[in-house]
């Protein structure tokens, strides 16, 4: 018998954070290699079916032990969409987004996460996100992310000007359990491997 939800007690969302990030961290190496080719076959695969030739895609630089998905850029490319990287451009802002193509020059931010060297910004048909943790309600999936809700605000803002598709890319040991607020976004998906 399932516990109805209003009666579930859940653990606070920093303690989860901290248990997954462990766990993603300590994954083998090989586990990693083989769950990130996985998880690039799954998304350009799922790309390629949901956007169309001109379309952008918002991808993200692996950070603290995230899928590297990068390589799907040049990918993206051969097939006529644009990829791009979120830019965190003020801490209570919404990211922007920054045109790159496999090969050109990547710099650290101020949070050490890797973003374009040269910034050309565009407005993504797609984005893909990084979670920490992730859980399914009904139809619909929602992100764990690092606390800063840098994600909920961009999809807010982007959702507020036109349609965009979101879609989380994780590692299947991330799926758990967190209450899920007001302010967090909703995905259309998330591919695991």
């Amino acid at each position: 018998m399932s516990v109805p939800a209003f009666n579930r007690v859940f653990p606070p969302k920093a303690a989860l954070r901290r248990l997954l990030l462990a766990q993603r961290l300590a994954l083998p190496r090989k586990a990693r290699l083989l769950a990130d080719a996985d998880l690039q076959n799954q998304l350009l695969a799922w790309c390629l079916a949901h956007t169309q030739v001109g379309d952008v895609v918002a991808l993200f630089a692996p950070h603290l032990g995230e899928a590297d998905i990068l390589v799907i850029a040049h990918l993206l490319q051969g097939a006529q969409r644009t990829a791009c990287l979120p830019v965190v451009v003020a801490k209570d802002a919404p990211l922007k987004f920054a045109t790159w193509a496999w090969g050109d020059a990547l710099v650290l931010d101020a949070y050490g996460i890797a973003v374009p060297a040269k910034q050309t910004w565009v407005r993504p048909d797609v984005v893909v996100l990084p979670c920490v943790g992730f859980m399914q309600q009904q139809r619909q999936y929602f992100r764990l992310g690092y606390g800063g809700g840098f994600y909920d605000r961009t999809l807010a803002a982007l959702r507020s000007t036109g349609t965009v598709v979101a879609v989380g890319a994780a590692y299947a040991a991330s799926r758990c359990e967190f209450s899920v607020e007001a302010h967090d976004a909703a995905l259309e998906s998330v591919l695991t491997a």
